[in-house]
Formats: C-alpha cells, structure tokens, sequence
C-alpha cells in the first residue's frame, strides 16, 4: 500500500548517498527540502486563523570535511531539475542583497531554494547580523502571514519596500564553541529542522572508505537517473496540488500525535540541568509543526489525499532521530566546556571505580551498564554518557565489549 512512498525515498537515497556519505539523515531531510518547495502554497491550519505551509527549512551543523558541502550541491543539482530557482549565498552576506528595493526584487523575493554554505555568521553570537537573522526568520514564517513579511527602508531609497519569501532555507557551518548560551534567544535555529552532530571516528573512517568504494563506480547513469527522479517527484506533487490533501481521521490523528508530543517531554525529564532543559523546550515547542508537514509529506509520498496515521509515523520517526542528536549536542557541549580539568578527571576516576564493581560482581564492564550508571549520576541521558565513555575508553584502559561495538 505505501510501496511508492517508500520507492520514491529509496531512489534520492541511493542518489544522494553516491554524494555524500553516512549522511543518512540530513540526505533525507534535504528530500523534504524539495518536497516541500514544491508544496509551497498548501495550506494546513492548525488553529481558527493560523496556518502553517508545507515547506521545510533546513540547518546542519557538522564537522569539516563530512559531507556537507556535496549534499548541498546534490541538493542544488536536484532543485533546478525540478526547475526551481536557486542561490548559493557566499561569503559576507548583505540585507540589501536578500531584500527588494524599488528598483528590483532581492534574492529572497526571487529564488525557491537559497543554500547559505559556511553560514558562521548564523551560529556564532561574536559574528552574527542580527538583523540578517530577523529577515530569515520571517522567510520561515508561515507563507503569506504578517510574519512573513518584512519592512525595510534601503539606503539611498526614498520608500521602504515589503519582501515576502517563499524560498526554502538551508544553512550549513562546523562546529562552533561558545555557542551555547545563545540559543534560547536566536530563533531561526528552532524554525529550521536544526540537525548537530559530532562525527566520532568510525563514522569517519567509513566517510573514508566510501570515498574511495565510489572511485570504482561511475558508471552509472546519473543523469538519466536523477532525470527521471526529478520527474516522479514533480509528478506527486502536481497531483497532490490538484487533491484536496485532509486528515482522514482527526480525532485519532490528534490524538497520536500528542502522545508523540509526550515523548519529547519524557526524554527531557531525563536530564537533570535547567538549563539544558530549557534549551530543549525551545526546540520541540515547534516539532509539533515539523510532525504535521511531514506527515502530510509522506502522504504526498504515497499518492494518497488522506493523511493518516502511517503518515504520522512516518515524521515521527524523522523528528526522533533529529531530537536523539539534538539531546546529545547540548549535553556535549557542556562536557566539553569544563572550566576545570578536576571536573573531568573525577568523572573518569567515577568511570573507572564502576569498572572494577561491575567486573567484581558481575564478571564484565559492558558499555551500556556504565552509560547507565552515568546517566543516573550526572543526570544526562544514556547516550550522552555512552559518547562520554567511548570518547575516554583508551584513557581510562577501558575496551569496549565486541557485541556493543557491532550495535553500533
């Protein structure tokens, strides 16, 4: 029943891994990207006057030489086989560049997808324009809202002049310190699909090993492939403009949906820090939104006018492994930002001191016993102590059991 839906993702995928490699989750956020461009002027109300669109926006944060940079060009390549107009904002970006004047319109008026590699300047509190970031966070206001709109007098004009977007964002950059404390107040961040990963070194050796498996296979017919793909999606979506796209069953539907929305809450109730908390709580107030339009993605994905459950599954499950990265972000940052290195060295003496109970009373140290005990004691979750642990094993004499390496 949903084999197109699945067909269809599967085809970007194994396009979109031939490009970038292990970037499984930010390749399938980035066919949303897409997706929802082209999906634009569908409206889903969410309350008596209020509306959101389909389109999503889009920012990763990952370490140099990942990756991000090929799946920004794919994702270019991509968009103007669907014939949507694209930008790629380099270096120092301007308002007077992003905004219409009298005489002509700006890059936000006129482009579908506008990509903003290295975008430093949008994460980084000692560089960023804070208006740059209002202008961006109206484009991601619901299309055709009074939020979506923003007013500016340009230098050496008489009038100001209106810019209403309806492009797609996407923002890459590489890690940044002290970023942190910021993040509850900058807001563009939270109206992105927000993905921050720390790459560990497996995950980089396989970047590498792929690398070079895909010197041996250019053979493939790209671009009748990627030709085609451009025209199944184009398809889908001319169709589910002309449908009338509605929640089949409301009420079981909400009422999915906010037991979704009580897992957030759960897995937050696991860290202990206030304000990691509060960071947290930034971000899944609007995953509610996120949910919604990937779902009535998904049902576009499979042909179908009725959103339904599947559907909401479906987004679930894409938001999820967006919040477990997202958790792990803002716990890592706090362990990596010790004023004092006795901070540290008690944790690995601690670590260490559960080596010996566990081997003592139980025969063997394993990863996911310790990662427990540091999740109790630290008040992080499971997975921060788990990346904690992995990071110190050598220092500390600890081998991680073959099993759990494989789990992995």
């Amino acid at each position: 029943m949903y084999k197109m839906a699945d067909e269809i993702l599967e085809k970007w995928m194994r396009l979109f891994n031939m490009r970038s490699f292990c970037n499984e989750v930010p390749g399938q956020i980035l066919f949303h990207v897409l997706l929802g461009q082209k999906l634009k002027d569908l409206k889903v109300y969410t309350k008596p006057g209020k509306w959101i669109d389909l389109r999503i926006h889009f920012g990763h944060l990952q370490d140099s030489g990942s990756g991000k940079g090929e799946e920004l060009e794919f994702e270019l390549e991509m968009a103007k086989r669907l014939k949507l107009k694209t930008e790629s904002l380099g270096g120092s970006v301007t308002d007077a560049a992003l905004l219409s004047n009298n005489k002509r319109a700006g890059i936000l008026s006129q482009k579908d997808i506008v990509c903003y590699p290295e975008a430093r300047v949008l994460f980084d509190p000692n560089k960023w324009n804070s208006e740059i970031r209002e202008i961006l966070i109206a484009v991601m206001e619901p299309l055709g809202s009074e939020g979506n709109k923003y007013f500016k007098k340009l230098g050496g004009y008489e009038e100001g002049v209106i810019t209403q977007s309806s492009a797609s964002l996407v923002f890459t950059t590489r890690p940044i310190s002290n970023v942190r404390g910021e993040i509850p107040a900058v807001g563009h961040l939270q109206r992105a699909i927000f993905y921050p990963r720390e790459l560990d070194n497996k995950t980089r050796q396989e970047m590498d090993k792929k690398n070079i498996e895909m010197l041996s296979n250019g053979k493939i017919e790209w671009q009748k492939e990627s030709k085609e793909l451009a025209d199944e999606i184009d398809n889908i979506c001319q169709k589910a403009i002309v449908n009338n796209l509605r929640i089949s069953n409301e009420t079981e539907f909400l009422k999915e949906l906010q037991l979704k929305n009580i897992k957030f809450s759960q897995k937050i109730s696991e860290i202990s820090d206030k304000e990691d908390k509060g960071i947290l709580h930034t971000f899944t107030a609007r995953y509610t939104d996120q949910i919604l339009k990937l779902a009535f993605h998904h049902a576009v994905m499979r042909e179908s006018s009725n959103v339904e459950i599947v559907d909401l599954e479906y987004a679930f499950e894409l938001i999820w492994k967006v919040f477990e990265q997202l958790c792990l972000w803002v716990e890592i940052v706090i362990e990596k930002d010790w004023r004092k290195v006795s901070d540290r060295e008690i944790k690995l003496k601690q670590i260490k001191s559960w080596i010996e109970w566990l081997e003592k009373n139980k025969g063997k140290a394993t990863l996911s016993d310790l990662a427990k005990f540091y999740a109790k004691k630290y008040g992080r979750t499971e997975m921060a102590g788990r990346l904690f642990i992995e990071q110190h094993a050598e220092e500390i004499g600890f081998k991680i059991p073959e099993e759990e390496i494989k789990e992995k």
